[in-house]
Protein backbone atom coordinates (compact mmCIF):
# COMPACT_ATOMS: atom_id res chain seq x y z
CA UNK A 1 0.00 0.00 0.00
CA UNK A 2 2.82 2.43 0.85
CA UNK A 3 4.49 1.72 -2.50
CA UNK A 4 1.25 2.48 -4.37
CA UNK A 5 0.83 5.77 -2.53
CA UNK A 6 4.41 6.71 -3.32
CA UNK A 7 3.95 5.96 -7.02
CA UNK A 8 0.75 8.04 -7.08
CA UNK A 9 2.57 10.98 -5.52
CA UNK A 10 5.36 10.77 -8.10
CA UNK A 11 2.81 10.75 -10.91
CA UNK A 12 1.03 13.79 -9.51
CA UNK A 13 4.24 15.75 -9.11
CA UNK A 14 5.36 14.89 -12.59
CA UNK A 15 2.06 15.78 -14.25
CA UNK A 16 1.92 19.47 -13.26
CA UNK A 17 4.34 22.31 -12.73
CA UNK A 18 4.19 25.30 -10.43
CA UNK A 19 5.40 28.80 -11.19
CA UNK A 20 6.11 30.67 -7.94
CA UNK A 21 7.29 34.27 -7.46
CA UNK A 22 7.99 35.83 -4.09
CA UNK A 23 7.88 39.62 -3.60
CA UNK A 24 9.52 41.55 -0.76
CA UNK A 25 10.68 45.11 -0.08
CA UNK A 26 12.21 44.53 3.36
CA UNK A 27 15.79 43.62 4.21
CA UNK A 28 17.38 41.69 7.09
CA UNK A 29 18.70 45.02 8.36
CA UNK A 30 15.16 46.46 8.40
CA UNK A 31 16.49 50.02 8.06
CA UNK A 32 17.33 49.31 4.42
CA UNK A 33 13.74 48.45 3.59
CA UNK A 34 12.07 50.42 0.77
CA UNK A 35 8.61 50.73 2.26
CA UNK A 36 5.51 51.46 0.21
CA UNK A 37 3.95 54.95 0.25
CA UNK A 38 1.24 56.78 -1.67
CA UNK A 39 1.67 59.89 -3.83
CA UNK A 40 1.58 62.09 -0.69
CA UNK A 41 4.28 59.99 1.03
CA UNK A 42 1.79 58.42 3.45
CA UNK A 43 2.73 54.84 4.33
CA UNK A 44 0.42 52.28 2.74
CA UNK A 45 -0.71 49.57 5.15
CA UNK A 46 -3.26 47.80 2.98
CA UNK A 47 -4.46 47.66 -0.59
CA UNK A 48 -3.99 45.31 -3.53
CA UNK A 49 -0.92 43.41 -4.68
CA UNK A 50 -0.62 40.73 -7.34
CA UNK A 51 1.83 39.20 -9.79
CA UNK A 52 0.79 38.48 -13.36
CA UNK A 53 0.91 39.85 -16.90
CA UNK A 54 -0.92 42.38 -19.05
CA UNK A 55 -2.73 41.37 -22.22
CA UNK A 56 -2.35 44.62 -24.15
CA UNK A 57 -1.46 47.58 -21.91
CA UNK A 58 2.14 48.82 -21.93
CA UNK A 59 4.06 51.41 -19.91
CA UNK A 60 2.99 54.51 -21.88
CA UNK A 61 -0.67 53.53 -21.45
CA UNK A 62 -0.56 53.06 -17.67
CA UNK A 63 -0.53 56.84 -17.16
CA UNK A 64 -3.78 57.21 -19.13
CA UNK A 65 -5.55 54.23 -17.55
CA UNK A 66 -8.16 53.98 -14.82
CA UNK A 67 -8.03 51.33 -12.15
CA UNK A 68 -10.75 49.46 -13.99
CA UNK A 69 -8.70 49.55 -17.20
CA UNK A 70 -5.81 47.91 -15.37
CA UNK A 71 -8.01 45.26 -13.79
CA UNK A 72 -9.65 44.32 -17.08
CA UNK A 73 -6.28 43.85 -18.80
CA UNK A 74 -4.32 42.18 -15.99
CA UNK A 75 -4.08 38.40 -15.52
CA UNK A 76 -3.31 37.40 -11.93
CA UNK A 77 -0.92 34.54 -11.16
CA UNK A 78 -2.42 32.81 -8.13
CA UNK A 79 -4.31 35.03 -5.67
CA UNK A 80 -4.07 38.73 -4.84
CA UNK A 81 -3.02 40.01 -1.41
CA UNK A 82 -4.09 43.06 0.61
CA UNK A 83 -1.65 43.61 3.48
CA UNK A 84 1.42 45.85 3.54
CA UNK A 85 2.30 45.28 7.20
CA UNK A 86 4.98 42.63 7.66
CA UNK A 87 6.01 40.74 10.78
CA UNK A 88 9.75 41.34 10.71
CA UNK A 89 11.96 38.27 11.22
CA UNK A 90 9.27 36.60 13.34
CA UNK A 91 10.03 39.09 16.11
CA UNK A 92 6.43 40.22 16.41
CA UNK A 93 7.43 43.75 15.35
CA UNK A 94 5.53 45.16 12.39
CA UNK A 95 6.99 47.14 9.49
CA UNK A 96 4.16 49.25 8.00
CA UNK A 97 4.54 49.57 4.25
CA UNK A 98 6.37 46.24 4.08
CA UNK A 99 5.63 43.63 1.42
CA UNK A 100 5.99 39.89 1.96
CA UNK A 101 3.95 38.26 -0.78
CA UNK A 102 4.01 35.02 -2.73
CA UNK A 103 2.11 34.20 -5.92
CA UNK A 104 1.97 30.76 -7.46
CA UNK A 105 -0.17 28.81 -9.88
CA UNK A 106 -0.10 25.41 -11.49
CA UNK A 107 1.15 25.64 -15.05
CA UNK A 108 0.81 22.81 -17.51
CA UNK A 109 -0.32 22.24 -21.06
CA UNK A 110 -3.95 22.51 -19.94
CA UNK A 111 -3.88 24.74 -16.82
CA UNK A 112 -2.74 28.38 -16.90
CA UNK A 113 -0.41 27.67 -19.79
CA UNK A 114 -0.97 31.26 -20.96
CA UNK A 115 1.25 32.50 -18.11
CA UNK A 116 4.35 30.65 -19.28
CA UNK A 117 6.83 32.89 -21.03
CA UNK A 118 4.92 36.13 -20.34
CA UNK A 119 6.67 39.16 -18.87
CA UNK A 120 5.94 39.23 -15.13
CA UNK A 121 4.64 42.38 -13.42
CA UNK A 122 4.06 43.30 -9.79
CA UNK A 123 0.95 45.49 -9.55
CA UNK A 124 0.02 47.37 -6.37
CA UNK A 125 -3.08 49.49 -5.75
CA UNK A 126 -4.29 51.60 -2.83
CA UNK A 127 -7.68 49.83 -2.56
CA UNK A 128 -8.98 46.29 -2.13
CA UNK A 129 -9.07 45.79 -5.91
CA UNK A 130 -7.51 47.44 -8.95
CA UNK A 131 -10.94 48.57 -10.12
CA UNK A 132 -11.36 50.63 -6.93
CA UNK A 133 -7.78 51.94 -6.81
CA UNK A 134 -7.08 55.62 -7.34
CA UNK A 135 -3.31 55.11 -7.23
CA UNK A 136 -1.02 52.31 -8.37
CA UNK A 137 2.57 51.10 -8.55
CA UNK A 138 3.55 48.87 -11.49
CA UNK A 139 6.89 47.07 -11.67
CA UNK A 140 8.14 45.03 -14.64
CA UNK A 141 10.07 42.23 -12.98
CA UNK A 142 12.57 41.79 -15.81
CA UNK A 143 11.92 38.08 -16.28
CA UNK A 144 9.31 35.85 -17.84
CA UNK A 145 7.05 33.58 -15.83
CA UNK A 146 8.76 30.16 -15.80
CA UNK A 147 7.10 26.82 -16.26
CA UNK A 148 8.71 24.97 -13.41
CA UNK A 149 11.35 26.67 -11.26
CA UNK A 150 12.88 24.25 -8.78
CA UNK A 151 12.54 26.93 -6.11
CA UNK A 152 10.51 30.11 -5.86
CA UNK A 153 11.89 33.13 -7.70
CA UNK A 154 12.50 36.12 -5.46
CA UNK A 155 11.51 39.64 -6.55
CA UNK A 156 13.60 41.93 -4.35
CA UNK A 157 12.25 45.48 -4.24
CA UNK A 158 14.45 46.52 -1.31
CA UNK A 159 17.66 47.07 -3.29
CA UNK A 160 18.72 50.54 -4.41
CA UNK A 161 19.38 49.21 -7.92
CA UNK A 162 16.35 47.20 -9.03
CA UNK A 163 16.73 44.36 -11.50
CA UNK A 164 13.47 45.30 -13.21
CA UNK A 165 11.81 48.58 -14.15
CA UNK A 166 9.30 50.80 -12.37
CA UNK A 167 6.78 51.51 -15.13
CA UNK A 168 4.20 53.46 -13.11
CA UNK A 169 4.94 55.20 -9.85
CA UNK A 170 8.47 55.92 -8.64
CA UNK A 171 11.20 54.91 -6.25
CA UNK A 172 11.81 58.31 -4.66
CA UNK A 173 9.21 58.45 -1.91
CA UNK A 174 10.18 59.98 1.44
CA UNK A 175 9.09 58.23 4.63
CA UNK A 176 10.17 57.02 8.02
CA UNK A 177 10.75 53.29 8.46
CA UNK A 178 9.05 52.03 11.60
CA UNK A 179 9.78 48.71 13.27
CA UNK A 180 7.00 48.32 15.81
CA UNK A 181 7.29 51.41 18.03
CA UNK A 182 10.88 52.11 16.94
CA UNK A 183 11.63 54.78 14.31
CA UNK A 184 14.58 53.53 12.23
CA UNK A 185 15.00 56.80 10.40
CA UNK A 186 13.95 58.45 7.17
CA UNK A 187 14.51 57.05 3.70
CA UNK A 188 14.24 58.85 0.35
CA UNK A 189 13.84 55.81 -1.89
CA UNK A 190 10.47 54.47 -0.77
CA UNK A 191 8.31 52.79 -3.43
CA UNK A 192 5.71 55.40 -4.35
CA UNK A 193 2.36 54.96 -6.06
CA UNK A 194 1.15 57.37 -8.74
CA UNK A 195 -2.33 58.77 -9.34
CA UNK A 196 -4.50 56.92 -11.86
CA UNK A 197 -6.97 58.54 -14.24
CA UNK A 198 -10.31 58.88 -12.37
CA UNK A 199 -13.32 56.89 -13.54
CA UNK A 200 -15.86 59.02 -15.48
CA UNK A 201 -18.44 58.38 -12.76
CA UNK A 202 -16.04 59.79 -10.15
CA UNK A 203 -15.50 62.92 -12.23
CA UNK A 204 -19.26 63.35 -12.61
CA UNK A 205 -19.81 63.08 -8.86
CA UNK A 206 -17.05 65.63 -8.25
CA UNK A 207 -18.66 68.02 -10.73
CA UNK A 208 -22.08 67.61 -9.09
CA UNK A 209 -20.53 68.27 -5.69
CA UNK A 210 -18.81 71.41 -6.96
CA UNK A 211 -22.06 72.73 -8.45
CA UNK A 212 -23.86 72.07 -5.17
CA UNK A 213 -21.24 74.11 -3.28
CA UNK A 214 -21.57 76.99 -5.74
CA UNK A 215 -25.35 77.06 -5.26
CA UNK A 216 -24.98 77.15 -1.49
CA UNK A 217 -22.57 80.08 -1.71
CA UNK A 218 -25.08 81.99 -3.81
Amino acid sequence: MKIKKYLLLVCLVGSSNAATLNVSNITPAAAGSRILVDSNNNTLKSGYIAVGYFNNLTAPQFATSTGLDLENDFNVLGSAGNSFEVDFASSGSIIPGGIDFSASATTSSTVNSDFIGKMAYVVIGNASSLALATEAFIYAVGLTIPEDPSTGIGIDLSTSSLAGTIEFGSGDGVANVLLGANDLGQISNALKTAVLVPEPSSLLLSAIGALALLRRKR
